[in-house]
């Protein structure tokens, strides 16, 4: 049986306002993941790294993106990372 604990983390949110106040789109990656834990037997990594690494980096940069652009969405874009 896998050991489990509780771990308090932090969400992170942003949010570009749109033309269009009352419609959202909402764009999400994976903030964090559990890293290692040293009761797993043989190797105690938990891997996550592709899922975290690369959605967090995608939503990063389209963030970057519309900040760069200085154009307004036609939506509110949240942007989420958990």
């Amino acid at each position: 049986q896998m050991p489990h604990r509780r771990l308090n983390m932090k969400n992170v949110l942003a949010m570009i306002p749109g033309k269009n106040t009352n419609e959202y789109v909402i764009m999400g990656a994976h903030f964090d993941h559990v890293g290692c834990d040293p009761d797993l037997e043989g190797d105690s990594i938990y891997n996550g790294a592709d899922d975290n690494a690369s959605g967090v980096s995608a939503v990063l940069q389209i963030m970057k993106a519309f900040a760069q652009s200085g154009a307004k969405p036609k939506r509110n874009i949240i942007f989420a990372l958990w």
